[in-house]
């Protein structure tokens, strides 16, 4: 998410940006502490969303407005020509901070998860945070009994990497929560897209992180598709309308992520 402002009295035209430090790290130039810092935060069950910034000259900034502004109007391919002159700007930008944003557990989340499970529901975290962080949410919530363990797949890159790790998941399938990292889950839908639902499917429960809006509608899409189930969708903010959508009950929790999902619902 970014914002562009002007100085009232100097007239300096600034570009704030905040996202995901996996992708703002490669937005902002050189630092040798951005990851480490937000792994810290991570493993205290902190979200991590980065902030930067950088100065644009009236020229750059003229130029971005009338780009943005035809892509805006594109009939064909509006997202991606948006998202291309978006990346054209968001480059070499200075870091400014990390942060670390508590996200309680609502009241009651324990007693509804574990009544879902009595009902032989199964419950997937679709969720845009670091692996360390949903690791402690699936921990607090008790997605994995003490019991259980966590099966990660996360750094896939490549179709072998992907096969390799969907044998070893074949093995621990039915006993170990699944958790999943957005590059691997992208290569595990892109090569083996059947085969990963299936497989997931016969966990206790499954967690993909840094998940896009895109990835959850498709992982939803494929539940319905190739297992045949009926699928509900919950969600509170902008970035899940696409699953909302795309499951058979979209369910909205209102509160301080705006309207888009409520509507969507």
């Amino acid at each position: 998410m970014g914002v562009i402002v002007q100085n009232q009295q100097s007239k300096n035209i600034t570009l704030y940006v905040k996202g995901a430090d996996t992708v703002m790290s490669r937005k902002v130039r050189y630092n040798d502490w951005l990851d480490e810092e937000c792994g810290n935060l991570a493993r205290e069950g902190l979200h991590a969303p980065v902030y930067a910034r950088r100065d644009l000259s009236v020229t750059e900034y003229t130029t971005f407005s009338e780009k943005w502004q035809a892509a805006r109007t594109c009939s064909l391919n509006r997202k991606e020509s948006m998202a291309a002159v978006q990346s054209d700007v968001e480059h070499d930008m200075n870091l400014l901070a990390p942060t670390g944003v508590e996200d309680k557990l609502q009241p009651n989340v324990l007693e509804t998860l574990e009544k879902l499970r009595h009902a032989g529901i199964r419950v997937w975290v679709l969720t845009g945070d670091k692996v360390e962080t949903a690791t402690c949410i699936v921990i607090s919530s008790r997605l994995a009994q003490r019991s259980q363990g966590i099966f990660r797949v996360t750094g896939l890159k490549s179709r072998k990497e992907a096969s390799t790790a969907l044998s070893r998941f074949r093995r621990q399938a039915g006993s170990d929560v699944l958790v999943v990292d957005g590059s691997s889950l992208q290569i595990l839908l892109d090569m083996f897209p059947e085969e990963f639902i299936e497989l997931a499917a016969t966990v206790p429960a499954a967690v993909a992180c840094r998940c896009s809006p895109t990835q959850k509608a498709t992982v939803v899409e494929l539940l319905k598709e190739h297992l045949n189930k009926r699928v509900a969708a919950i969600g509170d903010g902008g970035n899940d309308v696409g699953m909302i959508q795309q499951a058979h009950a979209g369910i909205v929790i209102p509160g301080k992520e705006g309207m888009q999902a409520s509507l969507a619902s």
